[in-house]
């Protein structure tokens, strides 16, 4: 599944659902925060999040990011485990010392 989204974020947590994304085109303004730790999405960066983890995708960039899913989602709701919970906040706290540059 190919994404891409302008300025904004989207946050989101699956029980059994691991993501892997290939990032396109990014920049160091280009993150996902994974269960408070920020991961930038430069152009060519691989970014794994493990199942059941709050993520959310965030992009203070002036251009559009762009980047590839690959989801376990078909195997997911073939064994009838699929699981979906509202994270309540917009965007999850970050803990940027563990990884950004500031």
């Amino acid at each position: 599944m190919l994404s891409s989204f302008a300025p904004a974020i989207r946050s989101h947590r699956g029980k059994m659902n691991r993501s892997m994304r290939f990032s396109i085109q990014g920049s160091e303004k280009v993150f996902t925060v994974v269960d408070g730790r920020p991961l930038a999405m430069e152009s060519y960066d691989l970014i794994l999040t493990p199942g059941w983890t709050w993520h959310d995708h965030h992009n203070e960039s002036d251009r559009e990011a762009i980047w590839m899913d690959a989801l376990d989602v078909p195997f997911t709701v073939g064994m009838n485990l699929n699981f979906y919970e509202e994270p309540g906040e917009i965007a999850q706290e970050q803990n940027r010392q563990e990884s950004l540059p500031s």
